[in-house]
């Protein structure tokens, strides 16, 4: 089940990062997401979902943003542009939360960048603390009961993260996270299918402006066409994710998991084509 495979990997981040702090060691942010994409394409193709995720071969890939989207029997898609931060090891801040490259700060740039595709700007947050650690997020999902290592990948929105400027700390950011497996969760918002319970989430807890397209944007739509014409070659997913965005996850919900009948395609909104 695709929300299983999102919590253990949330404990698996948390865990890491404890046992890098106990150890003293390192652990970067590229480490961890390429994990979570790992463990995503593994295993989610069972289970009523089928998942291609499509990430660049070269090394050259830190800082990029990365993107995941969802479709579904309704033929509608919704979509993140994430950026990956990572909690300080050993303390409870985000160290390069509001880092700026070459004059430009990274939020506004995945705020931009998404706007051009129409996803929702989200960070996600990667974390641990020791117990008695105080203040910490409230438990915000209503599916699954508390579980202090389900913050060990947190979702926040980077327009709200943006106007915490210069705070970092757990205790500012805090009000902000959910759980990251609520992204893809989400029974509790109604019917329909992966999409559409995804957009009712992050309308609630990320982008009251969330917005489900009624096609993929443009180089979305070209992954998977040559995923399709090219199968698993690498070259095909080098040759089409823009320079900025290092890796793609699409989560196809297939029918036969639909909780309602398909809704017909609406005209809810279309992503600007490149």
């Amino acid at each position: 089940m695709l929300c299983s495979v999102v919590q253990k990997q949330s404990r698996r981040v948390w865990r890491t990062l404890s046992d890098a702090a106990k150890l003293s060691c390192s652990y970067n942010e590229e480490s961890l997401t390429d994990g979570i994409v790992l463990a995503l394409a593994k295993g989610a193709t069972t289970g009523g979902y089928t998942v291609d995720a499509f990430s660049k071969m070269q090394e050259a890939v830190n800082g990029a943003d990365w993107e995941l989207w969802f479709t579904g029997p309704s033929g509608l898609s919704f979509g993140y542009r994430i950026q990956s931060k990572k909690m300080k090891i050993g303390a409870t801040y985000f160290p390069s939360l509001h880092k700026v490259t070459k004059g430009v700060a990274q939020v506004d740039k995945l705020i931009n960048a998404s706007a051009l595709v129409q996803a929702t700007p989200i960070f996600a947050l990667y974390s641990t603390w020791p117990a008695g650690t105080t203040p910490v997020p409230i438990w915000k999902c209503g599916t699954y009961p508390t579980s202090h290592s389900l913050w060990g990948m947190a979702a926040a929105s980077a327009p709200a993260l943006k106007a915490l400027n210069p705070m970092t700390t757990l205790g500012a950011v805090a009000p902000l996270m959910v759980p990251f497996h609520c992204l893809v969760c989400c029974s509790r918002y109604g019917g329909g299918d992966l999409p559409t319970r995804a957009a009712a989430f992050a309308r609630e807890h990320l982008d009251g402006n969330a917005r489900l397209l009624e096609d993929p944007p443009a180089h979305v739509a070209r992954l998977m066409s040559n995923r399709k014409r090219l199968g698993e070659a690498p070259e095909a997913a080098e040759a089409e994710l823009p320079p900025d965005l290092s890796r793609v996850i699409v989560v196809h919900e297939n029918p036969s998991l639909g909780t309602e009948a398909a809704a017909p395609k609406q005209s809810i909104g279309r992503a600007w084509s490149s």
